[in-house]
């Protein structure tokens, strides 16, 4: 299954949920590829450092995503792409199962989504198999207006979401200091279990 993970807006938890989403996979048992389409290589920084023999992480560009797909047998292909609705971008959603698109739980950030909702729609003409599913991160349900923003997004017609939040934690950025996943830093902190309930979600996925 061939994952696209996207936003065109940066800092919304795009790579974190590539990395830990990929690693709780991993974990589970399956094969994994985390494809990193970002010209800043901010997953490629974990390439050495992971330490977890099936899970593999490869930088590329768009024209070499197919070839690198074919070679590995992977059950599942996590595709990081730009923040940005970028050519890498496109070739991500063209050959991908689900866009999932990180959306932190910041007005701001609910508000910039019908631009990447319109172009994984127009995606859709090209590859009809292409699902969406949002994945709400950064969530602080002790604030006002978190569990406000995550009843707005629960609302959004016709667009799927995750049940599984990711909640805004100071162990992510220890984390990625350490160039581990929060499953292998923290492992039994909130974040690394809403991970593990978000991969037993993708493992449902059809």
């Amino acid at each position: 299954m061939i994952l696209a993970v996207l936003n065109q807006k940066g800092g919304v938890g795009k790579t974190t949920t590539t990395l830990n989403l990929g690693v709780a996979l991993a974990l589970s048992g399956k094969r994994v590829l985390l494809a990193d389409l970002d010209l800043q290589r901010d997953l490629l920084a974990y390439k050495d450092t992971l330490g977890i023999s099936n899970l593999v992480i490869e930088a590329t560009e768009a024209d070499s995503l197919p070839a690198l797909l074919a070679e590995g047998n992977f059950d599942f292909a996590l595709l990081d792409c730009p923040p940005a609705l970028s050519e890498e971008t496109a070739a991500a959603l063209k050959i991908a199962d689900f866009a999932i698109v990180p959306v932190a739980a910041e007005f701001p950030a609910v508000r910039g989504l019908a631009r990447v909702l319109q172009t994984i729609t127009a995606a859709q003409k090209v590859n009809a198999k292409l699902q969406t599913r949002l994945v709400v991160t950064m969530l602080e349900r002790r604030s006002d207006h978190g569990p406000t923003i995550w009843a707005a997004i629960q609302a959004i017609p016709g667009v799927a979401h995750f049940q599984t939040t990711i909640p805004r934690a100071v162990h992510f950025s220890k984390a990625a200091a350490s160039g581990q996943s929060i499953l292998q830093f923290a492992t039994k902190s909130p974040g690394a279990d809403a991970y593990r309930s978000l991969a037993t979600e993708v493992l449902k996925l059809k």
